[in-house]
This record gives C-alpha cells, sequence and structure tokens, in this order.
C-alpha cells in the first residue's frame, strides 16, 4: 500500500496498487451553508475532511483507507433540519 492515502494526491500507478490491496474508501461529505458572519460557508466540509484524513492516518498502514475527495451539498436555509418532502427552490439569503 502507498504511503499516500488521499486519492486526488496519489498518481495512477498509486490508486492501482491500494485496489489491488482492497483498500476502503472514505467519502467527506457535507453541506456548503451559512454559519453566521464569522465562518465560512465551507465550515462543515472542512472538518469533515478533517475528520476522515485522521481516521485514514491511524488506521493506515494496516487496514487500507484512502480518503477520497470531498463531495459538497448545494447551498442550504438553516431550516434544512425540518423533515419536508415538498420540493424546494434554493434562494439567495
Amino acid at each position: 500500500m502507498s504511503k499516500k492515502f488521499c486519492l486526488p494526491e496519489m498518481t495512477r500507478k498509486e490508486v492501482k496498487e491500494a485496489i489491488e490491496n482492497k483498500a476502503s474508501l472514505l467519502i467527506p461529505i457535507a453541506t456548503i451553508e451559512q454559519h453566521g458572519d464569522h465562518l465560512p460557508l465551507h465550515t462543515d466540509i472542512d472538518n469533515v475532511t478533517r475528520i476522515t484524513k485522521r481516521i485514514a492516518e491511524n488506521l493506515n498502514p494496516d487496514i487500507g483507507v484512502l480518503v477520497g475527495a470531498p463531495v459538497w451539498f448545494s447551498p442550504s436555509p438553516f431550516d434544512t433540519l425540518k423533515t419536508s418532502r415538498k420540493p424546494r427552490r434554493l434562494t439567495a439569503w
């Protein structure tokens, strides 16, 4: 297994080696949303990316774990915790 574990930073040869060694893939997923005037919109994705990288650091090299590129959700209003099945239109706030 390669010493690198961040998929976007790896070469094709390193990824092939990781696949041959049956590496698992962690994908950081979070929203881009407002956090008031004092924090950037990408706060959640930064946090989950740091967490997944730390997990991979702790598990490697014994358990082959890679960290994929983060997946960013669209901006959302603060009421995203409400469980509504109605379609929503994204608007600027």
